[in-house]
């Protein structure tokens, strides 16, 4: 273990990357409006085989299905982003992931971290800080934009490597 660090580094995202976020939700539900009203056009107003009209009808609907879900999810995900932070001081690391309903907080001491572990989860990398006792924490790029920066912050400062495990596969 290295000695105490020297200085507080407080990591959070980019509140720009945040802002586009949450405008990307904002316009993908504009969009899912424009196209359910695409939808009653279709089934109601243009002539032709009643088959054609419906069937666009339903691919129109289904886009707007669609982009609303889209936006519903983006949303959650930066608010998800928006509240995470990491500061790493002094006594050791605080992380506070989650929610603001929903807070999960986690301090570990620099001299109580057992293990960095980074692990290919579902096409996604996960990082978790385990320590010798049985508490960890995991974060993943979708809550800390800047996750190996961290990591290897961690890393540097705990006096501990980062381990790098097989990508997991779920069981059948």
């Amino acid at each position: 273990m290295t000695g105490p660090a020297v200085s507080t580094i407080t990591i959070q995202n980019n509140r720009l990357a945040i802002l586009g976020l949450y405008a990307f939700a904002v316009i993908s539900v504009f969009l899912s409006g424009c196209m359910a009203l695409l939808t009653i056009y279709e089934a109601f107003m243009q002539h032709g085989h009643a088959f054609m009209r419906w069937l666009g009808a339903v691919q129109w609907a289904g886009g707007a299905f669609c982009l609303l879900y889209l936006g519903w999810a983006v949303w959650g995900r930066a608010g998800l982003a928006e509240f995470a932070r990491a500061q790493l001081d002094e006594a050791g690391l605080h992380l506070r992931l989650g929610t603001r309903k929903k807070p999960k907080e986690s301090f570990f001491a620099w001299g109580q971290i057992g293990a960095i572990y980074k692990q290919l989860a579902g096409g996604n990398w996960v990082i978790t800080v385990s320590g010798k006792g049985e508490d960890y924490a995991w974060y993943t790029p979708y809550d800390v934009f800047r996750y190996m920066k961290l990591a290897n912050l961690i890393a540097a400062r705990s006096g501990v490597g980062i381990t790098v495990l097989p990508p997991y596969k779920a069981p059948a």
